[in-house]
């Protein structure tokens, strides 16, 4: 479409366009009615325009295009107009800029402006795609995290069952047992209380990711809960053959935290080390205050807590990436351990929630150390 009251000059870039090689249907309109009942009727593949035309000029034309959402490109092409004219055209939208009087760059400006608007339009169609996807990963999100609440609570109330009539055995309600029968016992035992954990995980997972999680911070003795950390975990170490060892400062070390979910954090991390430590191997728990400069802040006090195993060790490059969730490391030996890939990931956002830090280095000669760092007063929960 050319937008030009001027027959003649029509004629000429009609005859330019010709000459380049281009076929299409040619027509002419000179008046803002025309030009809109043509937009509504049979939207054109291009707009070469003047700058004024009675009734409207290119900057008004340009944005009528933008109020019906066509993605039409767009030309000028005048006789005598100024620069700024140019550049306020450019600015609204337009393509590109001619001279009546040299009419030889028209075939590539047309050209241009057509492989423009396929490439705007190729985009859309990508970005369109992408949101497409976006939104059935959303959708597909949000039903794995529906499915991995509803079975952990399906899985949870037998659990509870399973696990009080063990007790009760262990207890020696239903008789005595003899030494074989409470070591089968105590493997059953070890057995249900992880399974509790790995179920409790997922349910938090699922409360994390949905923004439900709600800590009670409460002034805590560290010692104490790593204490009895140790008597929760001395059973599954005792049939690993595992030497446990816990170092503790003399006095008391208080912090404001959630206990529960604290106590959460490490018997998550002491049954990772677990699981990538040798029979017969060593892991160590230990405790200690530390000064912490953080940048742009003033010195602070921490707690720092060490989980410290000498199992298979972590790559530097899986480091980072083993507190993702349901990650599973491809490092030698992990997959002869499981794992659901959930432990890590929920003690990260337990941590981050306390205002701290968590992070695994390679302990010498072999093995893994993961670090905490606590805030002792962490800033109070909006």
């Amino acid at each position: 479409m050319a937008l030009e009251d001027l027959p003649f000059d029509a004629q000429l870039i009609e005859k330019e366009l010709r000459k380049a090689g281009f076929d299409f249907t040619f027509q002419r309109v000179d008046k803002r009615k025309a030009f809109l009942k043509a937009l509504q009727e049979r939207p054109p593949d291009l707009i070469l325009s003047d700058y004024n035309v009675p009734q409207m000029n290119a900057i008004e034309a340009i944005r009528e295009l933008k109020a019906q959402k066509l993605d039409i490109p767009f030309i000028l092409i005048t006789g005598s107009q100024s620069e700024e004219v140019a550049v306020a055209c450019m600015k609204e939208g337009m393509d590109d800029y001619l001279l009546k009087q040299s009419l030889k760059r028209l075939p590539s400006a047309v050209q241009n402006a057509i492989e423009k608007k396929s490439v705007r339009q190729e985009k859309r169609k990508a970005i369109a795609q992408i949101q497409k996807a976006n939104e059935e990963l959303k959708r597909m999100n949000e039903l794995k995290t529906v499915f991995l609440a509803m079975v952990s609570h399906e899985l949870k109330t037998p659990l509870s069952s399973i696990k009080a009539g063990i007790d009760l055995l262990a207890a020696g309600v239903d008789g005595p047992m003899n030494a074989s029968q409470n070591e089968t016992l105590n493997i059953v035992q070890s057995n249900i209380d992880r399974l509790s954990r790995l179920v409790n995980n997922v349910l938090d997972y699922t409360h994390l990711e949905a923004g439900q999680m709600k800590l009670q911070f409460e002034l805590t003795d560290l010692c104490e809960l790593v204490r009895q950390v140790k008597s929760l975990m001395i059973l599954a170490m005792k049939g690993r053959e595992i030497d446990f060892s816990v170092d503790l400062p003399s006095q008391a070390v208080k912090v404001i935290c959630d206990p529960d979910k604290m106590k959460q954090v490490l018997v998550n991390l002491l049954d990772n080390s677990i699981k990538f430590t040798e029979k017969a191997g060593k892991i160590r728990l230990s405790l200690d205050r530390k000064e912490e400069q953080k940048e742009h802040q003033k010195e602070q006090k921490t707690i720092n807590l060490i989980v410290e195993d000498n199992g298979v060790g972590i790559p530097v490059g899986e480091q980072e990436k083993i507190f993702e969730i349901f990650h599973q490391s491809p490092y030698q030996g992990a997959w002869k351990c499981g794992g659901s890939g959930v432990g890590l990931a929920i003690c990260k956002q337990i941590i981050e929630l306390h205002h701290g830090r968590i992070w695994v280095e390679n302990a010498k000669p072999q093995g893994s150390r993961f670090h905490i760092s606590l805030p002792i007063n962490p800033p109070k929960p909006s």
